[in-house]
Formats: structure tokens, sequence, C-alpha cells
């Protein structure tokens, strides 16, 4: 597992014009890389960042997971008619 962190220059990103949009608290990925093979198994990622809209502060905590498997093996695929 490797974990990516948030570099301070990203942190202060999103504005508009001067005008501070959110605030990104916490970001980060994980990704599991299988050991004999080095396919991706599982990819994680992780994002907590406070929202300002006319004043109005919103913490937003978000949370993505994606697993990957079934590699090399024959699948049917039908297109819809």
């Amino acid at each position: 597992m490797t974990r990516l962190k948030l570099s301070p220059i990203f942190r202060n990103m999103f504005d508009f014009h001067g005008y501070k949009l959110c605030d990104v608290i916490d970001f980060s990925i994980e990704y599991w890389i299988e050991k004999d093979t080095y396919w991706l198994t599982k990819i994680e990622n992780k994002i907590e960042l406070e929202m300002n809209i006319q004043g109005l502060v919103t913490p937003i905590k978000l949370n993505n997971s994606v697993k990957l498997y079934d590699y090399n093996k024959e699948m049917e695929i039908e297109a819809p008619i």
C-alpha cells in the first residue's frame, strides 16, 4: 500500500478571482499492488474540505474506493441494439 499526501501548493488552488471557494483540509490516495503480478487491486481516494458559499461554510468529506479484479479473464460483452 502506498499513500500520497496533499501538497501545500494544492491546498490554495480553490479560489475564484481572489475569493476562496473552499479550504482543502486533507487529501489522500492509497493504492494496493499485488505482490507477484504488480497489478493494482484497490484504490482509495479521500478528501476533506470546507466549502464557503456566500459566507455559509459547509464541511464535506468524500471517500471513494475502487476494487480491480479479474485481470486477463475472458468476458463477453453484448452491445445494445
